[in-house]
């Protein structure tokens, strides 16, 4: 990745936390005390994990079936039960890249205040790059409209690798999209505080994560800081935009 140097965003996201943890709808990766907002990679349908045979094969499933537990939508559906499924009910269908808000209802309701369910692109489409970045860039949209009506504060955003697993996308490409669309998104709200949760499942595919946002230019780690000091993820690196 080539290093891109341009001005801080006004309003964009302040801080990055790049993390390991193997299930984030039930592990705590922040602080228990500030409930986050919980990006869910979703169907176009919004209907929870509902593969065909053939969209499993294309997601590298070679016998054709995805387990609802093997995804993070299959897991948040399972932890939101009817409640999520009612909240979500004339939502969809979205296009690729779209996203929506919900509450947290049920078991997400723990670590979480809203859910933003966000539609990757299958690897391979031909607009595959231009359309995960949009997913990237609605799901922080999306996230606006949790604060306050004075657009002031701090809220925090915990995502999985959006396009990775069962939307098929090799994790470091879809790493490389990651942190362009966290880098470039911009509010335009100078006031808010965003920081972002990214947790992987792979210590190799963080360390890529984390070297893409530093190729940028645009970020300096932090050395010995940690956001919230009490979460559950492994924390491979934490940055802040530079001033």
């Amino acid at each position: 990745v080539s290093q891109q140097r341009g001005g801080a965003k006004s309003g964009g996201v302040s801080r990055v936390v790049v993390g390991v943890t193997p299930d984030i709808i039930s592990v705590n990766t922040t602080d228990i005390s500030t409930k986050s907002i919980l990006v869910v990679p979703a169907n176009e349908r919004l209907v929870g994990t509902l593969f065909t045979p053939s969209e499993a094969a294309s997601a590298g499933h070679k016998e054709g079936i995805v387990y609802i537990e093997q995804t993070v939508d299959g897991l948040a559906h399972l932890a939101g039960g009817l409640a999520l499924q009612n909240e979500l009910r004339g939502l969809g269908p979205l296009t690729t890249g779209g996203a929506v808000i919900t509450g947290a209802p049920g078991g997400l309701g723990v670590l979480y205040s809203h859910c933003i369910h966000a539609v990757p692109p299958f690897y391979g489409h031909k607009d595959w790059r231009f359309d995960l970045d949009t997913c990237w860039k609605n799901a922080f949209a999306q996230a606006l409209l949790t604060f306050p009506s004075s657009h002031q504060g701090s809220k925090v955003m915990v995502a999985p690798l959006l396009g990775a697993g069962a939307r098929g996308a090799p994790a470091r490409e879809a790493c490389e999209v990651a942190a362009m669309a966290i880098t470039e998104w911009d509010s335009g709200e100078s006031e808010l505080e965003f920081i972002v949760h990214v947790n992987l499942l792979d210590d190799l595919d963080a360390d890529a994560l984390g070297e893409y946002l530093l190729c940028t230019g645009e970020w300096e780690e932090l050395d010995g800081e940690q956001l919230d000091g009490e979460g559950s993820e492994d924390v491979i690196m934490e940055m802040k935009r530079k001033e």
